[in-house]
């Protein structure tokens, strides 16, 4: 009964948006499914705080936020189901923590039809329970941009909400310190421009905003002493494993995988359909359009969220040179709210035109709408699954195939780039070094095992015996799909124990 009175207190705006969130949640369960298996990211994250399962490599460009988020769950099972139930609950949550000060900052209905919006993204779909960072600094980033929009309003300075935005931006600086640096800047350099405010407000409230991205970077500071030499050998480290260090132009490559697939790097051909090409230019028409009606506080909000969305992709678009359809998760939630806002100012307009034409003009927009959920949807079932299945099947059935030679001993995995899914599925560690595998095998302390796309092994493993993966066990030329060279034979996998 206390429920009960409580929802029927709530405005229907919010209501709705309780009901987009649940959707949310329940979406990737339906669409993707809660057995998904693990790709190789996640494994690296999921594998760090883990009773079950050795920690993997940990290497420069990433953070510990989000191992922090999936620790509750690994520290007691290695469950997929329950790893995508609990993220499931945990965006779910998220998006309506992020959204629902929106309430009070900008039209009511602009709030639930902008969550609309972004949870019916094929890449919010699949995003929406996997262990990856981008879902979470985008959820995080909402709550950042309207507590700084909310305290900006008010001429007396609020305690609780300077601490919520220090907390909000310590939150996706732990889990992603370059995104939280974008999303910072633009925070801060809002506050110190804003006008009708004390200098004193505009001040305080810029220090809370750059004190949450301090307090959230300091373990990713800490660890760069640690182990990677400093803080600037660390980012020379991560710049150089994301591919060519220096600025790049990378716009063409974010647009090729509208469609996906969920990475392209050098060799991808990626091309995206032009009914999704219009899609999309149409979705950045209404971004305008809501920038463009809106006014007085109503567009400064907007502005601002429409200022730390375009900051996070030039990030992308100037420092990495390929494309992943993760990467503009932060920009899609915060324009978002501009877009919204303009598909409310269309049909606004419609309403004011003869009673025919402007039902006509409403439907039609209800239709492109429901249209466009519907063309998210097909993309990724039929477009970006089959593709990301099939590896992951065939990741699975080597991982079969090293824990079943591996029995109940402790074992030691070396695949290249392909290892950490496959070990975190083995139980294994992974290594990159084939020196240390085969020292660990001759010291009897591991089983250790080399998959391999060749039959040739490095000259460390000289003397080990080259068993081909029984066809029968795996799915059919399963190789394929990682460069395979027909000149050197089917892939193999050397032990020793």
């Amino acid at each position: 009964m206390r429920v009960a009175a409580q929802w029927r207190r709530l405005s229907t705006p919010e209501r709705i948006l309780i009901v987009v969130c649940v959707l949310h949640g329940i979406s990737p369960l339906v669409l993707v499914g809660a057995h998904q298996l693990f790709g190789h990211d996640e494994t690296v994250y999921l594998s760090q705080i883990n009773g079950s399962v050795p920690g993997d490599i940990f290497t420069a460009p990433r953070a510990r936020g989000l191992t922090l988020i999936v620790a509750p769950v690994t520290l007691l099972t290695t469950s997929v189901v329950a790893v995508r139930l609990w993220l499931t609950v945990v965006t779910a949550v998220l998006m309506y923590v992020g959204f629902r000060p929106w309430l009070r900052l900008v039209p009511a209905w602009t709030v639930p039809v902008a969550a609309a919006l972004f949870s019916c993204l094929w890449t919010t779909i699949f995003f929406g329970f996997e262990a990856m960072p981008n879902i979470y600094v985008a959820l995080g980033s909402l709550p950042a941009v309207a507590l700084v929009v909310a305290q900006l309003r008010e001429p007396v300075l609020s305690r609780s909400r300077l601490i919520w935005l220090a907390v909000a931006g310590a939150f996706i600086s732990l889990i992603r310190p370059s995104d939280a640096l974008a999303v910072t800047v633009v925070l801060v350099a809002t506050a110190l421009l804003a006008g009708g405010v004390t200098r004193r407000v505009r001040v305080v409230v810029a220090a809370a905003a750059a004190a949450g991205f301090v307090l959230g970077t300091l373990e990713w500071v800490i660890e760069a002493y640690v182990r990677f030499g400093g803080p600037a050998h660390r980012l020379a480290l991560a710049q150089a494993e994301q591919g060519t260090p220096g600025l790049h132009f990378s716009l063409v490559q974010q647009v090729r995988v509208l469609s996906g697939p969920i990475l392209c790097r050098s060799g991808c051909h990626a091309h995206v359909a032009l009914p999704n090409i219009a899609w999309w230019t149409a979705s950045a028409g209404l971004v305008v359009v809501g920038l463009l009606l809106s006014r007085g506080d109503d567009r400064r909000a907007l502005r601002t969220a429409t200022l730390a969305g375009m900051a996070v992709m030039a990030e992308y678009v100037f420092t990495i040179p390929y494309g992943a359809p993760r990467f503009m998760l932060p920009t899609y939630v915060l324009l978002s709210l501009p877009a919204a806002a303009g598909l409310m100012a269309v049909i606004a307009a419609a309403r004011r035109l003869a009673r025919p034409l402007a039902a006509t003009v409403v439907a039609a927009t209800l239709v492109l709408v429901v249209g466009w959920a519907g063309a998210q949807a097909f993309v990724l079932r039929h477009q970006v699954l089959p593709g990301v299945n099939s590896k992951l099947i065939r990741d699975a059935a080597l991982a079969r195939l090293v824990r079943t030679d591996a029995g109940v001993r402790p074992c030691v995995l070396d695949a290249g780039r392909i290892g950490a899914e496959i070990a975190y599925l083995a139980r294994c560690a992974e290594t990159t070094n084939s020196l240390t595998l085969d020292q660990d095998a001759d010291n009897g302390r591991l089983v250790s095992f080399y998959l391999s796309r060749s039959k040739r092994l490095p000259a460390t493993l000289a003397g080990w015996a080259v068993q081909p993966v029984p066809a029968d066990r795996l799915e059919q030329h399963w190789y394929l799909d990682y460069d395979y060279d027909a000149r050197i034979g089917p892939s193999a996998v050397a032990s020793r124990s």
